[in-house]
């Protein structure tokens, strides 16, 4: 019983601050004014006398030091994103009061970009089947795939490949708050990176400043489809916000249109194969709910969703081939008089398997 109880009475205690590392910086980034360091981190937290990665750090400092705050560490999306990236050359995202008063720094997660990036058979990623499933025969063959490629990545990476979850992650952020001299975090997280400072204050409640969440990721979702519908919600306010600004707005290019009658061509044109839009369009179309959920976007959403569409010349098929690789069969038409439009065959069907068949 005594055994028990000082077991129980061991688990209830606060979780030991990691002890600063000392860091060594050096001039780094596009334009060389910024800083980066590595700090070094157990692969496995379980065994901190193990084997060590070192994790890519950057930091610009604050621009008004003598009003200095403190140092605000930026938890990139993706997953994966470049955080080191983020903070050295992208650092237009921060205000201007947030460059004067915080060091911004950010690091690349481990498993990633300079912090140990994880090794998988480019040939094997390649192979990868339609993501959108169908049938059983599809989600069994996805199964079997995703089996095979865990196993090929485990083998090249090593043991950091069973370590690059979310637990260890929390554990680096905490480490790397230790080595800045930083008694309590603060800590923006965007997008994956929301998930992030969500497990931190979960963690280390007590270790926390302030934390900014923005897109953010809700990691209670029990299920796929729990999280999709959250997610599918999220999408759909944004967009109706993106619609709204157009309709008040004339610098809108779409403004006084149906915009939602918009989107839906563009959509039903996607699904169709049709090449009513260039792939720049694609991208940044309303579509794209993570771009209309950035209020700064929306100006070039709107020009690029009455974009001409392209003529159909043999760039517009190859485009429309590279994509009908990955929904089913095309060929290259005639349309009118002019040679080169992309379409799938009369009666043909999507399958997984089928390439298509394009010429000039």
């Amino acid at each position: 019983m005594k055994t028990l109880l000082t077991v129980l009475m061991a688990a209830a205690l606060p979780v030991p601050a990691p002890q600063p590392a000392a860091l060594d910086w050096f001039t780094c980034g596009t334009a060389m004014d910024a800083q980066c360091t590595h700090l070094t981190v157990p692969v496995d937290w379980g065994d901190p006398g193990g084997a060590k990665i070192q994790l890519a750090v950057g930091r610009r400092p604050a621009l008004d030091p003598d009003h200095k705050i403190g140092t605000l560490i930026f938890g990139p999306g993706g997953p994966w994103d470049p955080g080191v990236d983020r903070a050295v050359n992208g650092y237009h995202r921060f205000s201007d009061t947030l460059l004067d008063r915080f060091d911004i720094v950010s690091f690349d997660p481990r498993g990633s970009h300079g912090s140990h990036a994880v090794s998988c058979d480019p040939a094997q990623v390649a192979a990868a089947p339609y993501p959108v499933l169908s049938s059983q025969a599809d989600f069994d063959a996805t199964l079997a795939y995703n089996r095979e490629l865990w196993a090929g990545c485990e083998q090249l990476t090593g043991d950091l490949w069973n370590h690059a979850d979310m637990g260890s992650n929390v554990r680096d952020l905490d480490a790397l708050r230790a080595a800045l001299g930083e008694r309590k975090l603060t800590f923006q997280g965007s997008s994956y990176g929301t998930l992030l400072g969500e497990a931190y204050a979960e963690r280390y409640p007590g270790r926390v400043r302030a934390i900014v969440l923005e897109s953010v990721d809700d990691h209670s979702s029990r299920s796929t489809a729990e999280f999709l519908t959250a997610q599918t919600w999220a999408a759909e306010d944004a967009f109706d916000a993106f619609v709204a600004w157009c309709d008040r707005t004339p610098a809108c290019a779409l403004h006084g249109r149906d915009v939602v009658a918009v989107w839906n061509r563009l959509y039903d044109s996607a699904v169709a194969g049709r090449p009513d839009f260039t792939p720049s369009t694609w991208s940044r179309s309303p579509t794209n709910a993570p771009r209309t959920s950035t209020t700064t976007s929306w100006p070039a959403i709107s020009r690029r969703s009455t974009a001409a569409p392209p003529g159909c010349g043999s760039a517009a098929c190859r485009w429309c081939c590279r994509r009908s690789a990955r929904t089913g069969r095309c060929r290259c038409a005639t349309t009118g008089s002019t040679p080169g439009c992309c379409a799938r065959p009369p009666g043909s069907r999507r399958t997984s398997t089928s390439r298509p068949r394009c010429s000039h």
